[in-house]
This record gives structure tokens, sequence and C-alpha cells, in this order.
């Protein structure tokens, strides 16, 4: 019998460490927040205007993108099978 409560997918973290990264994670996102927020009040400040925080927070998505073609080296489709090997009561999934 297959259990289809969890999906263990690929690229997901350990079991052991999911909560360590998701606070990890939480912790750089609500930093970045901050810090975004003294940018943009420095800018309104500065300029009394937000269209330069528009054309920032427009700029970024780009830039984001940009940095990962950078720093990742190659980008492929990752198959994932569906293994019959129960961990911890939880199906197994294989990556290559």
């Amino acid at each position: 019998m297959v259990d289809h409560h969890s999906d263990a997918g690929c690229g997901h973290v350990p079991s052991a460490v999911v909560g360590s990264v998701s606070g990890l994670v939480g912790a750089s996102g609500s930093f970045g927040a901050m810090l975004f927020n003294l940018v943009v009040g420095a800018l309104l400040t500065h300029y009394h205007s937000c269209a330069i925080v528009f054309v920032i927070a427009g700029l970024l998505h780009p830039a984001g993108f940009a940095m990962i073609l950078l720093l990742v080296r190659k980008i492929e489709r990752i198959s994932c099978e569906t293994s019959a090997i129960h961990q911890e009561g939880r199906n197994a999934a294989i990556c290559r």
C-alpha cells in the first residue's frame, strides 16, 4: 500500500532538518524585508517620490534571475522516480 499523505519529492531537505531550514529561510526573509524598508524610507526622504522605489522593485526580479544564471552553472530538469523503499513509513524519491 502506498502512502500518499506526504509527497517526498526531489529537492526537499531531510525531515530531520526541515524545521531548521524553514526557520533560517523565514529569518532571512524578515531580515531582507527590514533592510528593504530602511532603504525605501531613505529613498522617499531623499527623492520625495515613489517612482524610484517602484523602479528598483521592478528590477529586483530580473537581477535575481541574472544572479541565478551566473551562480548556477548547470540548469536541467530533475527526473524523479517513486521508489518502493519505505523510510520512516513514507515513500522515498530517487533523483538523478
